[in-house]
């Protein structure tokens, strides 16, 4: 079947439509929803921890989430990893700055727009860097995912692709939840500025609720299932079996590949 749209993708899309978007994204994703970022996070530290890998650069990060979490839990003194560089297409600077003022020196956000098909930031230090795809992998069409994942390997850097859903009917299903932290939305962020962006986009005109429901399905649709993972990792771009760790949840799947370089 064709590869099905996303609102999120369309670049018409309204500043506050698509904002409300991430932010459901955000409170569907966290507790008491979901441990899908806790999951990350732990999966993230804990490879930055064994490799000794410095430096986080979270790709397509929309509001930072997992640079969020990680940072919450870096102890003081000694740790890995170092900084976080979250990065994104269309950076949400306001959330960037935000991160960046908080986190005390190791959250250094990339503000300018990073197409990682063609920039390649970590470049200077990739074999010790982490570049992680929460949630954003799905959204390449089937043939660019390989050719990014060579081009990212080319550069002998750690990787993890991260995403909330699986190309299951359970996910299908799962999606129609959604709506719960939808309507959610503007109660759970009652403190924060922007409210009657929320109230707007979530209750008196309810098109962010029907625009991520759709995006839910799509993406769920857009996933790799097992085969065409393991004939993309493994057959395509050749990996061995000890270079990949495949971890995979009712709904989520977690894929960390490590370098040649680091398996010596």
């Amino acid at each position: 079947m064709p590869q099905l749209f996303e609102f999120m993708d369309l670049p018409w899309l309204g500043r506050g439509l698509r904002e409300t978007l991430r932010e459901i994204l955000d409170v569907g994703n966290s507790q008491p929803f979901r441990r899908y970022y806790d999951s990350v996070t732990n999966e993230a530290i804990q490879l930055c921890e064994e490799y000794k890998i410095s430096a986080l650069y979270e790709l397509g990060a929309g509001t930072a989430p997992i640079s969020r979490h990680v940072q919450k839990r870096l102890p003081t003194g000694n740790h890995w990893p170092k900084t976080l560089h979250p990065c994104d297409l269309h950076p949400d600077v306001a959330s960037f700055h935000a991160l960046e003022q908080r986190s005390g020196g190791n959250v250094v956000p990339l503000f300018e727009s990073v197409d990682y098909f063609k920039a390649k930031p970590w470049s200077k230090n990739s074999d010790r860097s982490l570049l992680l795809l929460s949630a954003t992998f799905h959204h390449l069409k089937f043939e660019n995912r390989i050719i990014l994942l060579k081009a990212l390997l080319a550069d002998n850097a750690h990787i993890m692709i991260a995403e909330p859903l699986r190309k299951k009917t359970s996910s299908v299903l799962f999606v129609l939840c959604s709506v719960i932290p939808a309507l959610l939305l503007p109660l759970v962020y009652l403190r924060q500025p922007q409210r009657m962006r929320r109230i707007l986009w979530c209750w008196i005109a309810p098109v962010a609720p029907v625009l991520f429901l759709w995006d839910g399905i799509a993406s769920a649709l857009r996933q790799w299932n097992p085969a065409e993972r393991d004939h993309s990792l493994f057959t395509e771009l050749g990996l061995e079996k000890a270079q990949v760790k495949i971890q995979t949840s009712l709904f989520c799947e977690i894929i960390s590949i490590i370098p040649t370089s680091a398996m010596d």
